[in-house]
């Protein structure tokens, strides 16, 4: 039963008959590749378009992007924690507080919008990437200028894609946008004094 495997020749892989020759491929200056077979020649490759191939360093830093940065399940873990601190925040809240700038009736309508912009929209931004505060901002002594939820006015036709936010207003029609990055760091409104 045997027999067969002494007819197949040596073909390079010393001790280990009818087994193909294994070749690595090396990156110059990349010292993450493993060697390569005993007793097979390895070959020195470039890699394709560059002059002297991948460094060491880019395959430090597109290791570390690949690893965390990118999966999935990271951006979601970070989303899904996003989410629950905004959640736990407005939940405590003080309503009856007053914000810097807000009459009561402003208040309540912040209010009802952050609540509904939480549950229908916040896990899938931040998954996106958009900011706590870019979604539940303030913009100090400009009411109505800060975050989505402070400029809704009551609209619930809010659409989002990864980058801008679009709704009409609420009592005029007059279409409305936000674009994600646009206007730097705004403060969630929990966290302005009052």
């Amino acid at each position: 039963m045997r027999d067969w495997l002494a007819d197949i020749p040596n073909l390079g892989v010393p001790g280990v008959p009818g087994v193909l020759p294994q070749k690595t491929v090396v990156f110059d200056r990349c010292s993450s590749v493993p060697p390569g077979v005993p007793g097979v020649p390895d070959h020195t490759l470039r890699t394709p378009g560059t002059l002297s191939g991948t460094q060491n360093t880019s395959c430090n830093i597109l290791k570390s992007n690949e690893e965390h940065s990118e999966h999935q399940e990271h951006r979601e873990n970070d989303a899904h924690e996003l989410w629950r601190e905004c959640s736990e925040q407005i939940a405590n809240l003080d309503w009856s507080r007053p914000i810097p700038g807000y009459d009561i009736a402003r208040a309540s309508a912040l209010r009802h919008d952050t609540v509904w912009l939480l549950e229908n929209f916040a896990m899938q931004a931040f998954r996106d990437g958009w900011t706590v505060g870019e979604l539940f901002g303030l913009w100090p002594d400009k009411p109505g200028w800060g975050g989505i939820a402070d400029r809704l006015d009551g609209s619930r036709s809010l659409k989002m894609t990864a980058d801008r936010a679009h709704w009409r207003c609420g009592v005029t029609g007059d279409a409305r946008q936000f674009n994600r990055g646009a206007y730097g760091d705004l403060t969630p409104f929990w966290e302005v004094g009052g």
